[in-house]
């Protein structure tokens, strides 16, 4: 009898496991346990997003922390902040710091004048890196802005925040296991 494997994402520990004895065959632990692919990544997902939007990311946000998934988003970095040159600081976070950047686009993204700043980052960031980096999701019906309309994205208004909060886990996944 053959045996099937599977991919178990529990707990916040990646595991390959085969289905039918139950044995663990990999354990890729948790994301902040993994080695970052570049010198400079310190997060595994960094979150842009505007203020009117914040209930949602922080709910996001709070359920990838407790899967012990690094993530840059604002409230947690409050006193790392503080006093540093956000201009500086962001070119960094959304240039170079994040395996992968959560774009949370809405109307009120593209009011604001911190989201445009972080969006011409993020948008020099994807044009030099040859992999996925932008991972939208659309909160309304906003488009996503020029350059970046054929990107895939998710539906932020059709699941829950634990379900985005899932789908991102299960990204950052795929993105470390293909880092192999």
């Amino acid at each position: 009898m053959s045996s099937n494997k599977g991919i178990i994402i529990n707990g916040g520990n990646f595991n390959i496991t085969n289905m039918v004895s139950g044995d663990q065959v990999i354990n890729y632990g948790t994301p902040n346990e993994k080695v970052k692919e570049e010198q400079n990544v310190k997060y595994d997902v960094v979150f842009s997003f505007a203020g009117e939007n914040r209930e949602l990311v922080r709910e996001v946000a709070t359920i990838l922390i407790s899967k012990n998934v690094d993530v840059f988003y604002d409230e947690v970095e409050q006193i790392l902040l503080w006093g540093k040159d956000l201009k500086d600081h962001f070119k960094r976070v959304f240039g170079s710091s994040g395996r992968l950047c959560i774009l949370f686009m809405s109307k009120y993204y593209l009011q604001k004048s911190w989201c445009q700043y972080e969006l011409g980052i993020i948008k020099i960031h994807k044009n030099c890196s040859d992999g996925e980096y932008i991972l939208p999701i659309i909160l309304d019906d906003t488009p996503l802005p020029d350059g970046m309309e054929n990107l895939a994205h998710l539906d932020g208004i059709g699941n829950t925040s634990e379900q985005l909060a899932d789908f991102i886990f299960q990204k950052i996944y795929l993105k470390m296991k293909s880092n192999y």
